[in-house]
C-alpha cells in the first residue's frame, strides 16, 4: 500500500499512523519508489484493468515497469493472473 493511500485511509481511521508505517518500512530496508510518468505506462497508455481502483492501477503499473514483485491480499488483484502479483497472506 502506498503512503498516499495510507494517508487518505488514515483520515477515516485515526488508528492508522501512515508516517509511523513509513518510518518503520524505511528502517527495515524498504526503499521509496517515486511515482513517475515512466512507471505509469500501464495506466496512461494501456490500462491492464480499467475498472479497478486508480491507486491499484498506478501501483501495479509501477511494479511492472520496475520489474518488482507486488504483494497484496486483494483477491481482485490476485485474480488478474499477473505473475509478479504475489499473495501476501502466504
Amino acid at each position: 500500500m502506498s503512503i498516499l493511500e495510507l494517508g487518505i485511509k488514515g483520515q477515516k481511521d485515526l488508528r492508522l499512523r501512515p508516517l509511523e508505517i513509513y518510518e518503520t518500512a524505511k528502517n527495515q530496508g524498504f526503499e521509496e519508489l517515486p511515482l513517475e510518468v515512466s512507471g505509469l505506462h500501464g495506466v496512461i497508455e494501456k490500462p491492464l484493468f480499467p475498472r479497478h481502483d486508480p491507486f491499484d492501477q498506478a501501483l501495479i503499473s509501477q511494479a511492472q515497469a520496475h520489474r518488482l514483485d507486488f504483494l497484496t491480499a486483494d483477491q481482485k488483484l490476485l485474480s488478474l493472473g499477473l505473475d509478479f502479483v504475489i499473495d501476501a497472506t502466504r
